[in-house]
């Protein structure tokens, strides 16, 4: 009872109080047989048990633990009456006997007292346990379900053999973006949980063989299709007579996000460490080799030389600054010190600058260039970043379309948005090498019709740019039959 209770006891005193109550007992039972001494001793030291009892169930009992130990104590308190009855008669009776059989009408009220008391006791403490038990049960389920609800992660309580929801935390509804109305009573196959179809049957596999799952990644979509990566730990448990699976999941989606972003920087300065080696120091090179041609031998040229190797001079040159306005342009966006500055500003004036500078270099192909946008056509947008985007798109036409080819910007409205395009009739771009253009970590480039030299930079940047103006950037070829380069950006506000 005390151990029930949480109270501490004085041992001692129950192991001599014991020990007293057998010596007594045995003296009077085999060595001085009485029989009234016997149930004297009896009632005192079984007063004295139901008096230490009653004080635990009624007085040293916690307040939330009273209205369970109330009764059992009431019969501990009459069990201590009867007894006190008894040993009161002990001293009053004259008719005592050794004869247990005929010991009188007294002694079997007292008998009877006992039985029924035992009978009332009994009830009680199944009554007590039971109620004991009942709050331990509520206050074990209210301490997981706090448990279930704060933890930082997503759990979930599903059944084993369709995957149906039964339980869900406020960590798995932060993450998948659904209400607790939408996925209770739903299997996580009705909510396109799983990104790999197959990925729960092989977690069933497992939990079916080895009974839990420890920490494996699987991948995940939330309600908007957002793809997500998850740490999997798994048990089995029984609900209702079901197996069921308890499931946790701890999201390493931002963990994968900075993966990505490190590869990336990875790539961005293996990048930028080749331009520097290579790409600026080649131009470089080639013009040096003319220059020095010029210098040495000037009167030993032919006319059509110097012409020839001036030529040649002043386009590695025009070049290399290109690449050099790409390359600072880049580190600046890179170190987020770019300015960027968005006003209102004509479009088609925008497209024709970059027309005019490339004018040159388009004649020498025999490229036609044409600026089919609208005039007054007016958008927000930083204009050194659109001219950077403008000037590597038409670069790019212009490389890759042969003598005689056209090139073509257009733009058009598209309800709030501005659909701007770049068109040539040039040699297209190989379906496997679309997605590589806009990535840094590829290094994707080839030479254009006249076997000009390139980076790569330039379409990295431009979508760079883009997305600083809320933008998207896409390409859409056809090998052999040329290649549309498309943005799309907000027509006023960034």
């Amino acid at each position: 009872l005390a151990r029930f209770t949480g109270k501490k006891v004085n041992n001692t005193f129950n192991i001599v109080f014991i020990l007293v109550f057998a010596v007594i007992h045995t003296w009077f039972g085999i060595i001085n047989p009485n029989l009234s001494i016997r149930n004297l001793n009896f009632s005192f030291f079984f007063m004295l048990l139901t008096v230490q009892c009653a004080w635990i169930m009624l007085d040293s009992i916690p307040p939330e633990l009273k209205h369970l130990t109330r009764w059992t104590g009431l019969v501990f308190v009459l069990f201590s009456l009867v007894n006190v009855v008894r040993i009161i008669a002990f001293f009053f009776r004259d008719n005592l006997t050794n004869d247990y059989l005929n010991s009188g009408p007294f002694e079997s009220v007292v008998i009877l007292s006992y039985q029924i008391l035992f009978t009332f006791l009994t009830f009680t403490l199944i009554l007590m346990v039971n109620g004991r038990l009942g709050k331990q049960i509520v206050s074990e389920e209210e301490k997981f379900s706090k448990a279930f609800q704060l933890a930082p992660y997503a759990v979930l309580i599903t059944r084993l053999s369709d995957g149906k929801i039964y339980e869900v935390n406020e960590g798995f509804l932060k993450l998948s973006k659904y209400t607790r109305e939408e996925v209770i009573g739903k299997t996580t196959g009705e909510l396109n949980l799983w990104y790999n179809k197959t990925d729960r049957e092989k977690i069933v596999s497992i939990l079916k063989e080895h009974g839990k799952l420890n920490e494996s990644e699987y991948i995940f979509q939330n309600k908007s299709g957002e793809l997500l990566f998850g740490l999997v730990s798994a048990e089995l448990l029984h609900i209702d007579n079901e197996l069921s699976i308890l499931t946790t999941v701890y999201d390493l989606t931002p963990r994968k996000k900075l993966e990505n972003q490190l590869v990336e920087m990875n790539a961005t300065k293996d990048k930028f460490f080749s331009i520097i080696a290579h790409d600026l120091k080649s131009p470089f090179n080639s013009i040096i080799g003319f220059s020095s041609l010029l210098k040495e031998e000037p009167l030993n040229l032919e006319k059509h030389e110097i012409v020839q190797f001036a030529s040649a001079i002043h386009k590695t040159a025009t070049g290399t600054l290109h690449l050099l306005e790409n390359l600072l342009d880049w580190s600046l966006m890179q170190q987020g010190r770019i300015f960027f500055e968005p006003k209102e500003a004509d479009l088609s004036n925008i497209a024709h600058e970059i027309v005019e500078q490339k004018l040159n270099q388009a004649i020498a192909k025999r490229i036609e260039i044409v600026n089919l946008i609208p005039k007054n056509l007016m958008v927000t947008v930083d204009e050194n970043m659109f001219k950077a985007v403008f000037r590597n798109l038409v670069e790019n036409a212009i490389k890759f379309t042969l003598p005689g080819g056209k090139v073509e910007i257009n733009a058009q409205n598209a309800g709030n948005n501005i659909l701007v395009s770049v068109t040539d009739d040039g040699v297209g771009i190989k379906t496997e090498n679309i997605e590589k253009l806009f990535k840094i970590e590829t290094g994707f480039s080839t030479p254009g019709t006249r076997n000009e030299k390139g980076t790569g930079l330039g379409l990295i940047l431009c979508r760079e740019f883009i997305e600083k103006h809320n933008g998207k950037i896409w390409v859409e070829s056809t090998e052999g039959k040329g290649s549309t380069f498309y943005f799309i950006i907000p027509r006023s506000g960034v």
